[in-house]
Formats: structure tokens, C-alpha cells, sequence
């Protein structure tokens, strides 16, 4: 069941909450969480609460949105939203959602009929021998931010509309004649991924691997074009959510 935070927040210094902000989003997607509402305009239509800044997130359940306030790695950026605004914040969970059919039932895409269409190519995944400095490259001159990093030897960038991985490389790439690891296109919900992996098997697409949940919420699966390029189909809730 689906768990919500409703969160009130009156900002008393706007330049540092910036920074908050700023630092907040990656660490709501580890968590599989999603903005629904951040700062919009608002109106109080009955009763007597004036909201200052509202921001409602949306997490897969409620033990997700306490993992989230609960992470250590918030625990410093929560500090900034407790230093510089006064701020109130309830946990609800959503209504109860009927359980999806079975599947191979009324649910499953049929053969030779194209899922929803996805959006775009906004994912690519590079190896990377020099490592450190490739991320450099990417964040200190490119403007990127790391979303997640698992490891060590991965990390996962975004611009804020995109997503690219980064995987440390066993050999020099340039050696191997290949630096890209794959291409990525975004589905807008996690049953979409499924639709297209029955779609593309149908067609006789190559599949590498069965739509699979991954640690950060996302899901997806990977395929061959003709080619041999290895391509992913994946809901990745900052980006499909966004």
C-alpha cells in the first residue's frame, strides 16, 4: 500500500534551503519515493490552516517513507531544513488498490500489439577504467549531480531529466573497442516494462534478461537490437515520474 508524506514547510532563510532542495532528490528516488506536489501554488478553500510551502511525496509503503527519513545520508541534509525553516510532517497511508489480475490474464499485452509508448532515450550506461575521473568529468565540469551510488565502482549521474551510469571498467574500454555498456529507454510505469518485454519477445527480439526490481525502485530488463547493442527498457521513478 502506497504511503504518503505531507509535509509543511515555512522557510526562514530561502538561499540556504536551496541547498536542501538541491540535495533532497536522489535520496527520495533511493527509496522509490516520488514528488507529487513540491511547492505549487495552494489555496485554503475551508478551515482555518495556512500551509506556507506544501510538498507531498509518495512512497511504494510506509516502511519505505520512514527508510527514507531514517537514511544516514539524510541525516545531514535534514539538518539544513531543520536549521533554516520550521517544518511539519505526517506519514498517511494511501487508500487500499484492488490486486492486479493474473497474469496471462485480462492484464497481459497481446501478441504483436505495441505497449504505451515509452519516453525517449534519456539513459546510457559508459565503462570506465579511470573511473574517478570520468565522474569528475561528468559532475566537476558537466554540471551533473550523482544521484545513487551502490559502490564503489558505480554511480549513477543526472541533469535532472536524464540518467547515465557509470561502471568501473576491468581493462581499458579502449582497448576492448567498446566503452558503451548500453542504451536506455525509459517506460512511464513499472507494468509497462513487462508489456514491452512480452512485446519484444514476441517479435524475436534476443532477451538477456527477465524484468527484474532493482534496489532503487526501478525495474527493468535488457534486449539485443540486431546489432548486438545491448538495450534496456526501464522505469526509473525520477525520470518515468517526472
Amino acid at each position: 500500500m502506497s504511503a504518503y508524506l505531507i509535509v509543511d514547510v515555512r522557510v526562514q532563510d530561502a538561499d540556504a534551503y536551496a541547498e536542501y532542495v538541491r540535495r533532497v532528490p536522489p535520496l527520495v528516488a533511493r527509496h522509490g519515493g516520488k514528488y507529487l506536489v513540491r511547492g505549487g501554488a495552494h489555496e485554503t478553500l475551508e478551515g482555518a490552516w495556512q500551509p506556507s510551502r506544501l510538498v507531498v511525496l509518495e512512497f511504494p509503503n510506509a516502511a519505505a517513507a520512514r527508510a527514507f527519513l531514517d537514511d544516514p545520508d539524510y541525516a545531514p541534509v535534514k539538518a539544513i531544513r531543520h536549521r533554516v525553516a520550521k517544518t511539519n510532517l505526517t506519514l498517511v497511508e494511501g487508500a487500499p488498490t484492488a490486486p492486479a489480475a493474473p497474469a496471462g490474464e485480462e492484464n497481459a499485452p497481446k501478441a504483436g500489439h505495441r505497449p504505451p509508448p515509452l519516453a525517449g532515450l534519456r539513459h546510457v550506461a559508459l565503462f570506465a577504467a579511470r573511473f574517478e575521473a570520468t565522474e569528475r568529468f561528468y559532475t566537476e565540469l558537466m554540471g551533473m549531480a550523482v544521484e545513487w551510488r551502490p559502490d564503489a565502482d558505480n554511480c549513477y549521474l543526472t541533469s535532472g531529466c536524464d540518467n547515465l551510469a557509470l561502471h568501473r571498467a576491468a581493462s581499458d574500454p579502449a582497448v576492448a573497442g567498446q566503452r558503451l555498456d548500453h542504451i536506455g529507454f525509459i517506460a512511464h510505469r513499472p507494468e509497462d516494462v513487462d508489456g514491452w518485454h512480452a512485446f519484444l519477445a514476441a517479435a524475436q527480439v534476443r532477451i538477456l534478461t527477465q524484468p527484474k526490481t532493482h534496489r532503487d525502485g526501478a525495474r527493468s530488463f535488457y534486449c539485443e537490437d540486431p546489432e548486438g547493442t545491448t538495450v534496456q527498457v526501464i522505469y526509473h521513478p525520477p525520470l518515468s515520474d517526472g
